[in-house]
């Protein structure tokens, strides 16, 4: 697999151009970054240089596919959205990597570990395969039950620093940032210690993601994640209005659309926040207990059974509920 960076001269212009019309991939790329306001710089930076950036929009040169997929990353766009003509080789890589993401959501993750360090073995040495690989590398540490927290953070930051070198600075400037960028990003604050400090940078970066969705007119699937961690943090420090307010953010982004999602753990943490706050009266009372069950249904309909069972007779002890599921 190779990131292919070709003039076209005039006499390499038929050879292209079949490829090019049929993908337009230079003309879409520039439709989509004008309507939400971003400079081509934006899009391109530490991924690409300017000038190469600027003659793929406008149909000077042909790039490879895993470049292509940083640009439509970092401008949100899904790769269903698009055709393109792939060579074998690039075909073969994508197939690997989907085949990759798949067994990880799927929770196999023994197997997928086997077919990242195939990949790895194979795949061409360039940053964006480094990005790759690094980022689903610190996925499954994260899927595993025991995670070395410290670990986790150094993985994340791997993947991250490749083509965000300070997120700090990014999120301070808001820049744009691309979905596996942003995931990075909140695993790392996540993976921060002192439960002030975490709350403060998650406080960042949900100011960051407001600005974002103005300019976008949509959460990425990092935002939901982010807000799930933040009400923790919340909870965590005792800030329980802030906790139900962003629980609430959040739910009404996922009924806006059909994924469920953390929706589960986010009816927890409100329920968790409202006992935190006090229930002192009935109404409160029945809110309280409407988000559990709504978390243990979710969470046995999906098949997390232990962590509904686990709700259930937290619920019946405590306080002494019927659980009807």
């Amino acid at each position: 697999m190779k990131d292919k960076h070709i003039n076209k001269t005039e006499s390499e212009k038929n050879v292209f151009s079949g490829k090019i019309a049929e993908n337009n991939i230079g003309n879409y790329l520039r439709m989509r970054r004008t309507s939400s306001g971003y400079s081509q710089e934006d899009v391109c930076k530490n991924i690409c240089s300017l000038s190469t950036y600027s003659r793929l929009e406008a149909g000077e040169l042909v790039v490879g596919y895993q470049m292509i997929e940083a640009f439509l990353d970092r401008l949100k766009i899904e790769d269903s959205e698009c055709e393109f003509v792939l060579d074998e080789e690039d075909y073969m890589a994508f197939r690997k990597r989907e085949e990759i993401i798949s067994l990880v959501e799927t929770g196999d993750y023994s197997k997928a570990e086997e077919k990242l360090r195939q990949y790895q073995n194979v795949c061409e040495d360039n940053r964006h395969n480094e990005q790759y690989i690094a980022f689903w590398t610190a996925a499954l540490e994260r899927a595993k039950s025991e995670v070395d927290r410290k670990k986790r953070k150094e993985l994340f930051y791997r993947a991250l620093h490749i083509t965000v070198p300070d997120y700090r600075e990014s999120l301070d400037h808001m820049e744009l940032l691309g979905g596996l960028e942003l995931e990075c990003i909140v695993e790392i604050i996540n993976c921060t210690e002192n439960s002030m400090n975490r709350e403060c940078e998650l406080e960042k970066l949900y100011q960051y993601f407001n600005w974002t969705y103005q300019k976008e007119g949509f959460y990425p699937r990092a935002y939901r994640i982010a807000m799930q961690y933040y009400a923790e943090c919340l909870n965590e420090n005792g800030k329980y209005d802030r906790s139900i307010q962003i629980c609430n953010e959040v739910l009404d982004e996922l009924y806006k659309t059909s994924k469920v999602e953390n929706r589960a753990e986010v009816f927890y943490l409100r329920a968790k926040a409202r006992e935190g706050r006090g229930l002192n009266s009935d109404t409160e009372s029945t809110l309280c207990q409407r988000d559990y069950q709504v978390a243990c249904t979710v969470f046995s309909f999906y098949g997390q059974e232990k962590k509904a069972q686990k709700l259930i007779e937290y619920m019946e002890e405590k306080y002494g509920w019927q659980y009807i599921g």
